[in-house]
């Protein structure tokens, strides 16, 4: 980490109107590992979302499955309201 604050240090806040090749060079170095970190960590993150909407659709169906069940079982019991409902007159 020391590395790559040095290097950037060296090339975005030098007062010199140049910089070496080789300064240049680990600049880019470096600043291709900082892209690299940032694509993985993207990557990591919409895996881990990926995985938290696939549990959400599969809970999703497995409620859908247990209401359109219970809807049948009430189908059989609609002549009188269920417990706790008052009918309005």
């Amino acid at each position: 980490m020391m590395l790559i604050t040095f290097s950037l240090v060296a090339c975005f806040g030098c007062k010199r109107k140049s910089i070496s090749s080789e300064g240049t060079h680990t600049s880019l170095i470096c600043l291709w590992q900082i892209l690299r970190l940032l694509l993985d960590g993207a990557m990591e993150l919409a895996d881990m979302v990926n995985d938290h909407i696939a549990a959400l659709l599969q809970e999703l169906k497995s409620m859908n499955k247990h209401l359109r069940r219970d809807e049948g079982e009430e189908i059989h019991t609609m002549d009188r309201p269920p417990k706790g409902v008052v009918h309005d007159r």
